[in-house]
């Protein structure tokens, strides 16, 4: 279809339609400009039938952490703009997010495609400065003018990453370059060699830079790996796990006179410990130390070796270098005769040495330790016995660790001393204690902490992991190695991923950690837009699919929900009390099954939020025995589903078929494009999952596990407190919003 842009009372043409274009120029001082162009065109219609509303996304498998994004970049066009909707929504989102850019994107892109050509023009000139001059020059200019806004403490530490200062003969030649630059192209040249976005990748460059000038321990380096490794899944830089933070920047070594408001930086935490926490850690869950042998057994490295010398006389140094690793190295090799044997082979330094000096460093060490030793130690908790696996009482009286809208991000524990609380300490007091929850297996407590959670004890009680018998059930937790003897471990191994005879029995509470979802397929659904059909039958309970997305705070669900809730079209789903799942961008099929309130309208399905190895995770589960061609449908929440106008039903079922259901092996395949597939296709599909031919209603013949019952109510604060209470008894599954201010409609448990 080619467009042209009409003049001005010009007549439209024969056999075109006539359409308004309207935009939004962003000046570089002053508000949001307005204007339209009108255009013609030629529609081209055809007997092919719609392809419904469709929303693009990236398939992935598992959650993906994503930062905030506070800066406004611009503004959607969602129709009209001459009514109150708009001005409504351009209000709203200059309320939630921080100032537009005062450069529009054209004006950047101009910029960047001039900056592109400046080191050519620079060589060429001869004029004896670089790219980098210029930026030099431009920093020192902004220290008398400041047009650049940048803080001084980052000025300085610019301008003492380029080394040597300007001398005069180059200072004249950036100013002469850049006097002709703002006269030729009308365009202020610190604009195109310094925009605000590579000023802030410079200034982060250069504050890395001068940390790794700063003398360092050898300790810090071998704590790398502990610093960017993942407690859950032992990825480098892990892109599901951990958290966004405010932290402090440092600053204590420049000292520039400005006493305003200390400068922040938003930036990923993983999920680790510290190198401290870490080897306190390996130190904690040492079980048992190692027998030294008998001095006949002893045996000599060589004939420095301080079982075959004399060193009672004799002085030595130990190199500073080598101090720093001794107590690594120390922990490392533990064997009492042989670790300095060990270590002096590593260090390549005389044997006696290295035993003189752990001799004196495990004496200190020693007192020191006995120094630190807390007086106090950790009671065992009321509701829950880690001894006997057992939790006593009643559990929603007693704590939130089950309730996931309660609870946040995981968090590894990691502190000197027992899992206790110190009153006005908040730094060493446990986090996991202050929450009242339970410490997972990646947290730096030892072993025998009366808080850290073991598992279930199912197997030996004779029973398996499928109702509310088991305590990680109980707990919406699955089950994984802490629990031991159920079963979990050899089922969450990836080798046995498909080993379908495997989970016929035994613990049945695994089904996230093995990611095997059931055969589904994507098409035009009987209510609206695209829904998710199943291609498989499955029983009451089973397992079909995880819902996944981008991990995002509830501040930025809040943000993108202004856009969503005008579009009716939104994939938010709360995941606990910090963290919300969105679906919009990053997800995979289970974003299409669509809204149903009730079992008559079609409900076959249900999300339930569980604990998986410290991270929450979304899986939807079967509420009844579903045919195959049958569309999953689910209660996004009352108050979703009136806000987002979901009011529609599955029609009436044909003559002799059942409703929501679509009958045949062609109307099946027609959802995907596949009809013209081998006919045996759909019958080695469920041959493989175990199932019979398509229509079976027989399935597996083992009865699968019950979905577990929700663990308690739901506490926030009350946003809707005037309204009467039978309308959350209708609701169960609804939870109220936490903040008294605008909220957007999302998935809630």
């Amino acid at each position: 279809m080619t467009s042209v842009i009409l003049e001005q009372g010009a007549p439209v043409p024969v056999g075109k339609t006539k359409d308004v274009l309207h935009h939004y120029p962003v000046p570089k001082k002053g508000k949001l400009g307005k204007g339209k162009s009108t255009l013609f065109a030629k529609q081209v219609s055809g007997d092919t039938p719609r392809v419904p509303k469709y929303s693009s996304h990236t398939n992935v498998r598992r959650n993906i952490l994503k930062a905030d994004d506070e800066k406004l970049k611009f503004i959607p066009f969602l129709g009209d703009s001459r009514n109150d909707n708009f001005k409504r929504l351009v209000k709203e989102l200059e309320q939630v997010y921080s100032p537009r850019s005062t450069e529009t994107s054209r004006e950047a892109e101009e910029n960047s495609r001039i900056r592109q050509y400046l080191p050519m023009w620079l060589d060429e000139l001869q004029l004896g400065c670089d790219m980098q001059t210029l930026k030099h020059y431009l920093l020192l200019q902004n220290e008398e003018s400041g047009e650049l806004g940048i803080e001084p403490r980052n000025r300085r530490l610019l301008l003492e990453s380029f080394g040597r200062p300007l001398n005069y003969e180059t200072r004249e030649a950036a100013s002469k370059f850049c006097e002709a630059f703002d006269e030729v192209f009308g365009i202020a040249s610190q604009d195109v060699i310094l925009p605000a976005g590579l000023l802030k990748e410079m200034i982060e460059t250069a504050r890395s830079e001068a940390e790794k000038k700063k003398p360092s321990p050898a300790s810090n380096r071998i704590g790398t790996y502990a610093d960017l490794t993942c407690l859950i899944c032992a990825a480098i830089d892990c892109p599901t796990h951990g958290d966004f933070v405010h932290e402090r920047i440092d600053s204590s070594d420049v000292d520039d006179g400005n006493e305003g408001p200390p400068e922040m930086k938003y930036d990923p935490k993983a999920l680790n410990l510290n190198y401290e926490d870490t080897i306190r850690r390996h130190e904690n869950r040492i079980n048992e130390d190692i027998e030294p042998l008998p001095q006949s057994r002893k045996k000599s490295c060589s004939n420095e070796c301080y079982m075959a010398t004399d060193f009672s006389d004799l002085g030595y140094e130990f190199d500073e270098e080598h101090l720093a690793v001794l107590p690594q190295m120390i922990a490392t090799y533990r064997h009492p005769n042989y670790r300095s044997c060990y270590i002096a082979f590593a260090l390549n330094i005389p044997c006696w040495t290295v035993y003189a000096e752990i001799q004196r460093y495990e004496s200190e060490h020693h007192e020191k330790d006995a120094e630190d030793v807390s007086p106090r130690r950790a009671k065992k908790l009321e509701w829950y016995d880690n001894k006997k696996k057992a939790l006593r009482g009643d559990l929603n009286e007693s704590t939130t660790a089950h309730l996931h809208q309660e609870r946040g991000q995981a968090v590894a524990c990691g502190h000197p001393g027992p899992c206790i609380i110190l009153p006005g300490d908040k730094e060493t007091s446990c986090p996991c204690a202050t929450s009242n929850i339970l410490c997972e297996s990646f947290c730096g407590c030892s072993d025998d902490c009366p808080r850290r959670f073991t598992g279930c004890a199912c197997l030996s009680y004779g029973l398996s992991c499928t109702s509310d018998s088991c305590i990680c059930i109980k707990m919406n937790r699955e089950c994984g190695s802490e629990c031991g003897s159920c079963g979990a471990l050899a089922r969450i191994n990836p080798a046995n991923k498909y080993d379908d005879e495997l989970f016929t029995t035994g613990c049945q509470n695994v089904y996230l950690q093995r990611g095997v979802s059931k055969a589904m397929v994507m098409g035009e659904s009987q209510l609206v837009g695209f829904g998710l059909y199943l291609a498989e039958p499955v029983k009451k309970g089973d397992y079909l699919s995880e819902y996944v997305g981008e991990n995002i705070s509830s501040e930025e669900a809040d943000r993108r929900g202004i856009v969503y809730d005008r579009k009716f079209l939104s994939f938010l789903f709360d995941l606990n009390h910090e963290r919300v799942i969105d679906a919009a961008r990053l997800g995979n099929k289970t974003r299409f099954i669509n809204h149903s309130g009730t079992a008559v309208d079609g409900l076959n399905c249900e999300a339930k939020i569980f604990l998986v190895n410290g991270e929450h995770r979304i899986k939807f589960v079967a509420l009844r025995d579903i045919d195959v061609g049958e569309e999953l449908l689910f209660n996004y929440g009352k108050k979703f589903a009136e806000k987002q106008g979901l009011n529609k039903t599955l029609p009436k079922a044909q003559a002799g078929g059942k409703r929501g259901v679509l009958e045949g092996e062609e109307a099946l395949d027609a959802l995907d494009g596949m009809d013209q597939r081998k006919k045996g296709t759909r019958e080695k599909i469920n041959a493989i999952g175990g199932g019979g031919k398509t229509g079976d209603k027989k399935g597996r013949g083992s009865k699968m596990r019950k979905t577990a019952a929700p663990m308690g109510p739901v506490v926030e604060e009350d946003l809707y407190a005037a309204q009467p209470e039978e309308d959350a008894e209708e609701d169960d599954d609804y939870v109220r919003p936490r903040r008294k201010r605008f909220r957007p409609a999302r998935y809630t448990r």
